[in-house]
């Protein structure tokens, strides 16, 4: 019974600590309301939620178009 016990702590701490883990980091190109083909969802790697939300591609957005990122 105490293996049960422990175990269900560990893996309670585990997810606990994976909360703040790095995660996938997708962005959308949109032009005005519409989303370009084929630039949807793409990854840009993994890094903490706060970085990918202020993740900006300078190149899109000088051609106009609207680059937004959120983390998965």
């Amino acid at each position: 019974m105490k293996k049960i016990i422990v175990s269900i702590a560990i893996i309670a701490l585990v997810a606990l600590f994976c909360t703040s883990c790095n995660k996938v980091c997708t962005c959308t190109v949109k032009s005005g309301d519409i989303v370009l083909e084929g630039y949807e969802n793409i990854a840009v790697g993994e890094m903490p939620e706060d970085d990918c939300t202020g993740f900006q591609d300078d190149t899109w957005n000088t051609l106009g178009y609207t680059y937004t990122c959120v983390s998965e």
